[in-house]
């Protein structure tokens, strides 16, 4: 029978030069006294033709050791990229692979996927790893060097380098193991990394290596508590901060600054939504700096918009094509130092800092003795309920003729928004859909009104020097983009009322 544990472990990344010299680096040395050892591993990995395994949360391994085959199983359905579940055992006759677990959910779909499995990737590393003692925990570190290949249906194979450092508890506190992580931190140029290698070489497969990520959903039920819910969101959102952060630096991905501000911002609606029950001041002061990065994401993300979305809609008027070229000109600047900032914030260790803060309270709970033990149904009626008060409140004082007073109403409708999608699993589809698809239309109207606002406000700053025929295109714009506001801000009102008539889903 299979060892069935909960696997524990930190990822990080860095460049091949820095994590070469990891292992005889004063920190390593310092921190394993004892010194560690060299071994090389070959790890062939195995799915579907259509990927059925790791649509499951599920990979599956043969690992080749100087004592035979290892067969392992992980899984990370109800995992995070920090905690996952593993079953491992010898395979000593490979035509009886792949081997029961005992799971009997995870055996299912091994069963299932038993005659379509081949083999997919394969890892060749050279791995330096060593154990040591920190406070009250065992940890071991592991340095990995070396390349992952993924091989077609055909054999074909396609390589790439591969490098990761990981930190995995063995026994002791898992506060341990983050505070061991935040040394890490501290004493090398590395950043955390979500990836598995199978995930890897999947990506490299598919030509998406440097794609912006696909999330899974955040998921609730009826039978959760709020404490639950809480949980599951925290782990979500520092999986996709550490995922986006990976298509900012290296992707340079106009959607991944998009995606990233969207999660920062969600995850402050998220703390605000728990902000009374939990109680927590590094809950509190995580969201203040969500806040700030949040920020710093804005210039970059409001020129990528003008430069991808308006400008191209300004030029298809054909309309002072000089000046228009010349904006575009003066634009590119713009978003070349609005990116180079951007990049120093998300690339400044205190982000990598902020996102193991996020994985650690998310893993270690301390809020769990706090009120949350009410259920997810219970809690969400009345936290919702607050939401949707301050939301109202903040209609109120709108000028219909001033569209620059919309904003407020939008950010209030936005944590609303993450709100009610944080519960959504809770209620029935057809239930919640009608609020939803009103709320959904609401917010886009706001988004024509800010992109407006936003158009005129960049046109006139990037006319700024750039003389007379740039000034005529920028005033074009500024007429265009007032008209789309003033239709918007109508728009809104409609949308507005239709919204107020809808019934709040969460109401029993």
């Amino acid at each position: 029978m299979a060892e069935n544990r909960q696997e524990l472990e930190i990822k990080f990344s860095g460049t091949m030069p820095v994590l070469s010299a990891l292992p005889e680096s004063a920190f390593l040395r310092a921190l394993a006294p004892g010194g560690g050892h060299w071994a090389h591993l070959e790890s062939a990995y195995f799915d579907t033709e259509e990927g059925a395994l790791a649509a499951a949360g599920l990979s599956i391994r043969q690992r080749v050791t100087g004592a035979g085959t290892i067969q392992t199983v992980k899984s990370t359905a109800k995992g995070s990229v920090v905690a996952r579940r593993e079953w491992e055992q010898d395979l000593p006759n490979a035509a009886e692979f792949p081997l029961p677990t005992g799971e009997s959910e995870v055996d299912q779909l091994l069963a299932a996927a038993a005659p379509r499995l081949r083999q997919v990737s394969k890892i060749n590393i050279d791995r330096w790893s060593a154990e040591f003692n920190f406070q009250t925990s065992i940890i071991e570190i592991a340095v990995d060097l070396g390349r992952v290949s993924s091989i077609s249906a055909s054999g074909a194979s396609i390589e790439a380098p591969l490098g990761e450092v990981e930190l995995e508890l063995i026994t002791g506190d898992p506060a341990g193991l983050f505070l061991a992580a935040r040394l890490m931190l501290d004493s090398a140029p590395l950043r955390l990394h979500a990836r598995s290698k199978r995930e890897t070489a999947r990506l490299i497969a598919a030509g998406r290596q440097f794609a912006v990520p696909d999330f899974r959903p955040l998921s609730a039920s009826a039978s959760d508590s709020a404490g639950d819910i809480l949980q599951r969101a925290l782990v979500t959102a520092a999986e996709r901060i550490i995922g986006l952060q990976a298509s900012i630096l290296d992707a340079r991905a106009p959607e991944g600054i998009h995606r990233m501000r969207v999660e920062l911002r969600r995850f402050r609606a998220i703390e605000r939504v728990f902000r009374r029950s939990a109680d927590c001041l590094l809950l509190r002061q995580l969201a203040k700096k969500a806040g700030v990065f949040a920020r710093a994401l804005g210039a970059a993300r409001d020129w990528d918009v003008f430069l991808g979305e308006t400008l191209p809609i300004i030029a298809e008027n054909g309309y002072a094509v000089t000046g228009l070229m010349r904006l575009k000109a003066a634009a590119q600047s713009h978003r070349a130092e609005a990116w180079a900032a951007t990049s120093a914030q998300i690339s400044d260790p205190a982000f990598s800092t902020f996102a193991l803060d996020l994985l650690a309270l998310a893993h270690l709970q301390p809020w769990r003795a706090k009120a949350l033990s009410p259920s997810a149904e219970a809690f969400a009626e009345r936290a919702l309920d607050r939401t949707l008060h301050k939301t109202r409140k903040v209609a109120r004082g709108i000028d219909p003729v001033a569209p620059e007073s919309f904003h407020p109403l939008r950010i209030a409708l936005k944590k609303l928004r993450y709100g009610v999608q944080l519960f959504r699993g809770i209620h029935p589809k057809a239930a919640r859909k009608p609020y939803m698809a009103s709320m959904a239309a609401l917010q886009d109207a706001f988004g024509v009104l800010n992109d407006a606002v936003v158009a005129q406000k960049l046109a006139d700053r990037a006319a700024e020097g750039a003389g007379e025929e740039a000034m005529r295109a920028a005033g074009f714009i500024s007429g265009y983009y007032a008209a789309r506001a003033e239709a918007a801000a109508k728009e809104i009102d409609v949308a507005w009322t239709m919204f107020e008539k809808k019934r709040s889903f969460w109401r029993t």
